[in-house]
């Protein structure tokens, strides 16, 4: 297994194959999940103490870097594809499974189950989610529209289709 790492500032790496997304700090949500990571020994603050200015979800991990989500997106290699979901925050396109909206009672229970696990990430930044992103390890709130994430897929991206 190969190791494609991502520079998070400061000397610092992660593997690029472990990223579930990166997000901005801001919101509520995005905190919760840093103080829950915090409580499990998951977080890794590798931000040398200067401000966070980014969140990077791993699928076991929590990362913190003083380095801009965009910075980051920009420092990926060009075969790991990402998509922007909207306010500064980046899914791993890889690692996705379906985009839908939120409104079926049945994608209202895995939004459920995805809570009692720890795995629900609302990367809304605050805002009324409009579609769930099931990705492999977690499950995703954006703000932006269904339609709106498939039209910005990169090209040749499995769920863009043709």
């Amino acid at each position: 297994m190969s190791f494609t790492s991502l520079d998070v500032g400061h000397g610092s790496v992660v593997s690029v194959e472990r990223i579930v997304a990166i997000a901005t700090p801001g919101s509520e949500p995005v905190q919760e999940v840093i103080e829950l990571a915090q409580e499990k020994d998951q977080l890794l603050d590798l931000t040398k103490g200067r401000q966070v200015r980014s969140v990077i979800i791993l699928d076991t991990h929590i990362a913190l870097s003083s380095v801009a989500p965009e910075t980051l997106v920009n420092r990926l290699p060009e075969e790991f594809k990402t998509l922007d979901i909207g306010y500064g925050c980046t899914v791993a396109v890889g690692r996705m499974v379906s985009v839908t909206s939120p409104d079926s009672t049945p994608m209202q229970r895995s939004m459920e189950d995805a809570k009692s696990r720890e795995k629900l990430l609302d990367l809304t930044i605050g805002r009324q989610v409009r579609s769930v992103i099931v990705m492999d390890t977690h499950v995703v709130l954006s703000a932006v529209v269904p339609a709106t994430l498939l039209f910005r897929m990169p090209p040749n991206s499995p769920l863009k289709g043709k």
